[in-house]
């Protein structure tokens, strides 16, 4: 495994040829393989991530809802909480339930 700064890269086994190099499907005669366009026949992908560590904090948020607000009259049969709230890992109330 190969960390760059916080990018981090693992190799996984190609899902399209589950690691052979090769792909075939019922288009090809019997015995025939074609080099597999999503591994360029290496058997493998290159898996890059960044770790989650925690949720980031936004600033240019007050107040969360459960759900996007179609009409400024849904306003009164939502329940929404602060940011801060929502940060802390409160969740607001779905006027569906």
């Amino acid at each position: 495994m190969e960390k760059k700064g916080s990018l981090v890269k693992i190799e996984t086994i190609c899902r399209s040829c589950s690691g052979t190099g090769i792909f075939r499907s019922f288009l090809e005669e019997n015995g025939v393989g074609i080099v597999c366009r999503d591994c360029n026949g290496d058997g493998k992908n290159i898996l890059e991530y960044v770790p989650f560590t925690g949720r980031r904090r936004r600033s240019d948020i007050d107040v969360v809802y459960a759900e996007r607000l179609i009409l400024f009259s849904d306003r009164e049969n939502l329940h929404p909480i602060s940011y801060d709230a929502f940060f802390n890992g409160e969740k607001p109330i779905n006027h569906h339930q």
